[in-house]
C-alpha cells in the first residue's frame, strides 16, 4: 500500500472515530418490577441530559396514569439501561397528604419498598451520569 493510500485510510480512520466520539449517547431506560414481577410502567418527568433541559413535576406527570396494583410492604425493583454514577440513584415517595416528596431510603441501591398502608402512591426516581440527571415517575396502588 503506498504512502498516500496509507494517509487516506488514516484520515478517514481519524474521522470515523471523532464522529464516534461525539455521538450523544441516549437517555437510559428505567424498568421498575414488583416481587410479584409485575412491569410497572414509568414515565419520564424531566431530564438535564447532553445539554438539553425540560422539566416536570412527578405529581402532574402521573395525574391521569394507571395505578399498578402491588402488595403492602412489598419491594420494587430499579434498574436502569446504563449504570448510574455511584450513590447518585434516588426516590421521594408523593402523597396526597404532603405537599412535597418524601425521600425515600434505598435498600441495596436498587429496591424501594412500598408502604404497609393501602392507598395510591407516585414514586420519582433519579439518577445521574456523566451526561447529566434524569428523573422518572411510577404510579402505584397498595392493597
Amino acid at each position: 500500500m503506498s504512502a498516500m493510500n496509507m494517509l487516506k485510510l488514516g484520515l478517514v480512520l481519524l474521522f470515523v472515530m471523532a464522529i464516534t466520539a461525539c455521538a450523544e449517547r441516549p437517555i437510559p431506560e428505567l424498568k421498575v418490577t414488583s416481587e410479584s414481577n409485575i412491569q410497572i410502567p414509568i414515565s419520564l418527568v424531566s431530564y438535564m441530559w447532553n445539554h438539553e433541559v425540560t422539566y416536570g413535576d412527578p405529581r402532574s406527570a402521573m395525574k391521569n396514569a394507571k395505578a399498578f396494583v402491588v402488595q403492602k410492604g412489598e419491594r420494587l425493583k430499579i434498574d436502569f439501561s446504563t449504570q448510574p454514577n455511584e450513590e447518585t440513584v434516588g426516590s421521594h415517595l408523593w402523597m396526597e397528604s404532603h405537599t412535597k416528596g418524601i425521600k425515600q431510603v434505598l435498600i441495596d441501591n436498587s429496591y424501594v419498598k412500598v408502604p404497609n398502608e393501602t392507598g395510591e402512591y407516585i414514586y420519582s426516581i433519579y439518577a445521574t451520569w456523566d451526561e447529566g440527571t434524569v428523573s422518572y415517575a411510577i404510579k402505584v396502588k397498595v392493597e
